[in-house]
């Protein structure tokens, strides 16, 4: 382990043990039984050559550390689990920085680059339905990350939901912004 890593795992273990601590505290003061439900790891940014397989050894790696770390606070007895954004997830291409591989443009699903296949530690599989107003690529992304978490036999899929943020699709560089995709009538007109 880098001193870098060891710094860093240092910092988050002292996190969690401050939480950990408080909810012993308030637990004994109120004569609760509170416990962390799930450690939610939200790490988007790779800065990696994601075909170099000496560099996705190191990520899987220091993935492992973080996930460890993780279990020392959140105990699955309890119903604990350690929850990584987009892990397993199966999205559009359109919505992230990378070419289709090949695959059609119209239908050009791919594995989110953070988690690609079954890689990273985490006791689920997520999805971010940041499209609601989208039905269909909501739905779409949801079914195809269920279905990559059957074939790496995770058995839960987490759909992180950004409450309050909304969206609205564009049409065209022209759209016509007054489309309320609140409204379902509304947006269904202007089609």
């Amino acid at each position: 382990m880098t001193s870098g890593e060891a710094q860093e795992l240092r910092y988050f273990r002292g996190r969690l043990a401050s939480i950990s601590d408080i909810i012993v505290a308030t637990n004994a003061q109120l004569g609760s039984s509170v416990s962390i439900g799930a450690v939610l790891i939200d790490s988007e940014s790779y800065y990696i050559n994601w075909s170099n397989e000496t560099q996705m050894q190191a990520l899987q790696r220091k993935d492992d550390l973080v996930f460890n770390t993780s279990r020392e606070f959140c105990d699955p007895a309890l119903g604990c689990t350690v929850e990584q954004y987009n892990r397993g997830t199966i999205a559009p291409i359109f919505t992230l920085a990378k070419p289709a591989e090949g695959i059609p443009p119209d239908d050009a699903w791919t594995t989110w680059p953070g988690y690609p296949k079954c890689l990273g530690r985490g006791d689920t599989f997520a999805t971010s339905l940041y499209s609601v107003p989208e039905y269909e690529t909501t739905r779409e992304g949801f079914r195809r990350t269920v279905a990559n978490a059957a074939t790496c036999n995770v058995s839960w899929v987490t759909p992180w939901i950004w409450l309050g943020g909304g969206g609205r699709r564009l049409i065209d560089a022209t759209h016509d912004a007054s489309i309320s995709y609140d409204n379902r009538e509304c947006a269904n007109q202007q089609q």
